[in-house]
């Protein structure tokens, strides 16, 4: 527990204030003022932005947590939870809390311009997802059902956790499935020319 308290109080505000903040104030990412309150609608699709982008660039950072040559040294404390309780979506070293947790988060946010409130939202959709997949039940309470065939549910993640390996998307199962498909495609392809090469070989 030690890493997740330097993680969050000590490595992501030093980052977000030196780093993030200006990068959002050049931006001029978070509006405050009452009169640019964006629409319902507007609000809706600025929070699917950021669904995209972080669910995009946390799974290939999730990825490379994964290389063999970074895991044993990262990631390996987020996979020391083998069944999944709601703490251990907060439970990771310091590189992987900021790489791989507050840059996805904040990378459509910082690319949209989002009015204070829904960046709030946000934060707020963020962590409850991330704890709801890490809790280890499919609660019928849960908002999360309704797109449960997009995101997976907590099953999903369960067993990332107890298998370490697949499943590797925040938000939805997009990536897994894309590259999924692609490797098998791949695989088959070898496959089916490989025997062409080795028959004429003969």
């Amino acid at each position: 527990m030690k890493d997740v308290a330097i993680a969050h109080f000590i490595v992501n505000p030093i980052f977000a204030y030196f780093v993030m903040y200006p990068l959002f104030k050049w931006r001029g990412a978070v509006i405050l003022d009452i009169e640019s309150l964006p629409s319902v609608p507007t609000a809706l699709f600025q929070i699917l932005i950021f669904i995209l982008c972080e669910d995009t660039f946390f799974y290939w950072a999730h990825r490379l947590l994964h290389h063999r040559l970074i895991y044993r040294h990262i990631h390996k404390q987020h996979h020391q939870f083998k069944s999944n309780i709601g703490v251990a979506a907060e439970y990771a070293h310091p590189i992987e809390s900021l790489f791989g947790v507050f840059v996805p988060f904040a990378l459509g946010p910082l690319i949209v311009r989002p009015h204070l409130l829904v960046l709030t939202f946000w934060m707020g959709l963020r962590v409850t997802e991330a704890v709801d997949a890490h809790s280890g039940f499919r609660f019928p309470f849960s908002p999360f059902q309704i797109i449960d065939h997009i995101q997976g549910g907590a099953e999903r993640h369960e067993f990332h956790h107890s298998h370490n390996s697949g499943s590797y998307g925040s938000f939805t199962t997009f990536w897994d499935w894309v590259t999924g498909i692609f490797f098998h495609s791949f695989l088959f392809l070898f496959l089916f020319f490989s025997q062409f090469f080795f028959f004429s070989i003969f």
